[in-house]
């Protein structure tokens, strides 16, 4: 009882984010191929972010980005039926550790959460904090404590919501949300940055047409046939890194999130990252390298609804798509073979 009294209190603060926006960058990888994650850390340089990776499978490219500094890794556990990952929820957890044995934080494939996986992952594997609770822009978020003692960081912006939910491909109708006081945990996949999608319905024609093995092996050539030039959720990304730098907010991975809300450090105290080899730069990042101009927003208004009306852009006329088909929430027994190993590892 002491001890949960302890972190209840601990976890109340004062913190940095009670005050002021504080950002933390992280990536769901889902099987991305080795040049998808190339090109993700050549658009979004890991260290300038200073992201948080959640691992699906070994990656040469996660392996050197994490041995040099330049990033942290947790896992990215999938516990759906017919995971790659195994058949129990210990076998999932320890395949997932094997790709990154130092992680202590946790994010379940599709945002899987029950107590039984929590107790697991918190008293046999070491993981101390999760990021499954995906929001939508809510305000003044702060970490707390699930029944298990996990330390519960909910996702502030994720990139497939932010379409899911039709708020269009800039951040700036939201600002206000943004620059609130509050944890801003940001939710990326390299897919939709490296591909800049537009909208959901189009990321899902460009994983539908492809093979399980074609998927697991995209190569350059595919990036360039497929990656969408006009304006895209890229653009939306690199809008709030920006933002995040023009407000010299802190940013911070979620271990040190973790750090900070067991420590007696007050808000008046400024955080000094000690994690990372090298601080991220101030400033704005480069410019957009996915269009050579000046990107245009899709069907008129970056902030229009992208369902009302048809417009013929990257792979092709986009139509409506039903929250199941986008997440696969719902069998498809006539489809072609499921790609990543699995009908769930996509």
């Amino acid at each position: 009882m002491d001890e949960m009294k302890e972190l209840l209190e601990l976890a109340a603060g004062p913190h940095e984010w009670d005050e002021r926006p504080v950002f933390c960058f992280t990536s769901d990888v889902d099987w991305a191929s080795e040049a998808v994650m190339e090109e993700y850390f050549r658009l979004l340089p890991p260290e300038l972010l200073r992201l948080t990776v959640f691992v699906t499978h070994k990656s040469d490219m996660i392996e050197q980005a994490f041995q040099s500094g330049r990033l942290h890794r947790g896992i990215h556990p999938n516990f759906l039926p017919g995971s790659s990952h195994g058949d129990t929820f210990r076998e999932v957890i320890e395949t997932c550790l094997s790709f990154a044995p130092e992680a202590t934080c946790s994010r379940s494939h599709r945002a899987f959460d029950v107590t039984d996986t929590a107790h697991l992952l918190r008293n046999d594997y070491h993981i101390r904090c999760c990021s499954n609770t995906i929001t939508t822009l809510t305000p003044r978020i702060t970490p707390y404590w699930l029944e298990s003692k996990l330390l519960q960081v909910p996702v502030f912006f994720e990139d497939g919501s932010f379409l899911y939910n039709e708020l269009g491909l800039s951040i700036e109708p939201y600002r206000s949300f943004f620059t609130a006081p509050g944890l801003k945990v940001i939710s990326l996949h390299p897919m939709n940055m490296v591909f800049n999608t537009p909208y959901l319905a189009w990321m899902r024609q460009i994983k539908d047409s492809l093979s399980r093995d074609a998927f697991n092996h995209i190569d350059t050539g595919t990036i360039a046939r497929h990656r969408n030039r006009e304006r895209g959720i890229f653009n939306t990304a690199e809008e709030i890194l920006n933002l995040a730098h023009q407000l010299n907010a802190p940013i911070l991975t979620l271990d040190e999130i973790y750090e900070l809300t067991i420590s007696q450090q007050t808000n008046d105290t400024p955080y000094i990252p000690k994690t990372f080899h090298k601080q991220p730069r101030r400033g704005k990042t480069r410019e957009a390298q996915l269009t050579p101009h000046k990107a245009k927003p899709q069907c008129g208004d970056g902030n229009q609804n992208p369902h009302k009306r048809s417009c013929s852009v990257g792979m092709g006329t986009r139509t409506h798509t039903s929250e199941a088909a986008v997440w696969g929430w719902e069998p498809e027994p006539t489809q072609a073979k499921p790609q990543c190993g699995n009908i769930n590892d996509k």
